[in-house]
């Protein structure tokens, strides 16, 4: 359906990786603690960006934080290919000590 868009071509680039998120995050992505003030032109309000790989080309994900239920959870800023900015250059860069793949699955009457 969302390929019969009259839009699809513009949105394409950012829809195609989108559809392997599981497969980005489940990789060897890196990881950076997002200082806005290093992009100061830039809108994306993040505290993290992770950078990976999707058919041999650089995605950018940006990760900000939300308060639920006493509990703080990451949650998707925004998603979209490198193009002619580096997101990460002047970033601190992590390094990933630990990671855990948790399955939840949604309530039913959703």
């Amino acid at each position: 359906m969302i390929e019969k868009s009259l839009f699809y071509e513009k949105m394409s680039d950012r829809l195609e990786p989108l559809c392997h998120l599981e497969e980005l995050l489940d990789s060897d992505q890196l990881i950076f603690k997002y200082n806005e003030n290093v992009r100061v032109y830039s809108q994306i309000k993040a505290d993290f960006l992770l950078e990976g790989v999707y058919n041999e080309n650089p995605v950018y994900l940006f990760l900000g934080s939300r308060e639920e239920n006493n509990l703080k959870n990451q949650m998707c800023r925004t998603f979209f290919p490198k193009r002619s900015i580096d997101y990460s250059f002047g970033q601190p860069r992590y390094t990933l000590l630990k990671k855990e793949k948790v399955k939840k699955s949604l309530p039913a009457n959703r």
